[in-house]
């Protein structure tokens, strides 16, 4: 098998009418792998992802996992995850729905010795919506988030009189349409977009030049998140001073976290 692109479709999403005061965040993750050799989708997986942030105003917010437990539509609880009636499988926050694509990144590429590289609908999902959502919330994502391919980009390229203002107006300058009909996963935008993917590789596109994520702006997203950021002395007494060399006196949390990253550290020393 050939170079693999996968798809991907990240929702963000809550009900601005009956949930004012809720932050929108990731709730569900779509993905699709399709082989450039072959120009072939051959393998679809997805997820939804349990809410985090929840305004103490929201008084009459109920969590979706407790609506489902109480009406007994949950069959599935790992502790981790859930699935319901209707096969929509739930992950209880965006850490593990990161930890959970990583692993099947593993188990589908690095085992078998595929490469790959991620395609977005558009690269604002993925440089702004996850990296920023994942920096809030303290997860560090893998590498591989940093390289991808913007779709609408392509299309343009490849078709320069056609609109790629959306998914949908892609797939119909080009004629394809889903054959997913079920909402849940993977995503009928996910779906469409492999589709698109499919037949821009059967007009003979190359994904070629992927984006990358500046330095900068991926620095930032990782640095300041708490996960990475390792134990440097177990059991150390509350209140106790620990000496830095090497760092400047102006020097931010960033900077101290980063500087500690990899180290370790003799009490007394």
């Amino acid at each position: 098998m050939g170079d693999l692109l996968e798809g991907r479709e990240n929702e963000q999403g809550v009900d601005e009418k009956r949930w004012p005061n809720r932050v929108r965040e990731i709730v569900s993750w779509s993905w699709v792998v399709v082989d450039l050799e072959r120009a072939k989708v051959v393998d679809a997986q997805g997820f939804r992802i349990s809410p985090q942030w929840t305004s103490i105003s929201d008084k009459s917010y109920q969590h979706p996992i407790s609506q489902a437990q109480e009406s007994g539509q949950v069959e599935m609880n790992d502790g981790d995850q859930w699935r319901t009636r209707g096969s929509s499988t739930w992950v209880k926050n965006l850490a593990w729905a990161v930890r959970r694509f990583d692993e099947y990144i593993y188990s589908f590429f690095r085992t078998k010795a595929h490469t790959f590289c991620l395609a977005v609908d558009r690269s604002w999902a993925l440089a702004e919506q996850l990296v920023a959502e994942a920096m809030a919330k303290g997860i560090v994502l893998p590498e591989y988030f940093r390289v991808f391919f913007d779709l609408r980009k392509e299309f343009c390229e490849q078709y320069p009189s056609q609109v790629s203002s959306d998914t949908e107006t892609m797939a119909s300058a080009l004629e394809v349409s889903s054959g997913v009909h079920d909402q849940c996963f993977p995503s009928r935008n996910c779906d469409l977009a492999a589709r698109i993917i499919e037949r821009m590789l059967s007009d003979g596109h190359r994904f070629a030049v992927p984006n990358i994520i500046p330095d900068t702006q991926w620095r930032v997203s990782t640095c300041l998140s708490p996960v990475g950021a390792q134990t440097v002395v177990a059991g150390l007494p509350v209140g106790r001073i620990i000496r830095l060399r090497g760092l400047p006196y102006q020097c931010t949390e960033k900077d101290i976290v980063e500087f500690l990253r990899g180290i370790s550290i003799v009490p007394g020393g």
